[in-house]
């Protein structure tokens, strides 16, 4: 994945949303958008035991299927 783009907007397809994704379609890249406005995800627990040896969250939450990508994402388009 090259490139991974995120919205916090709680507005779906405001001006935030177009602003990212146009930025990637300008790329030419691959790419693709997340919303998270739109995910169910709990904030860090602290638990560094858990993440330490892997360095990826091992909460089961909406955000699980983005790691990857992230961590091999060519940049990241942050709205």
């Amino acid at each position: 994945m090259a490139i991974v783009g995120v919205s916090g907007s709680p507005i779906l397809d405001g001006n935030t949303d177009r602003i990212v994704k146009a930025l990637l379609e300008q790329s030419g890249k691959e790419h693709i958008f997340v919303n998270v406005s739109t995910l169910r995800f709990e904030p860090c627990r602290a638990c560094a035991h858990l993440c330490a040896r892997t360095n990826m969250c091992p909460l089961n939450d909406d955000l699980k299927p983005y790691f990857e990508s992230i961590l091999a994402a060519e940049a990241l388009v942050l709205g």
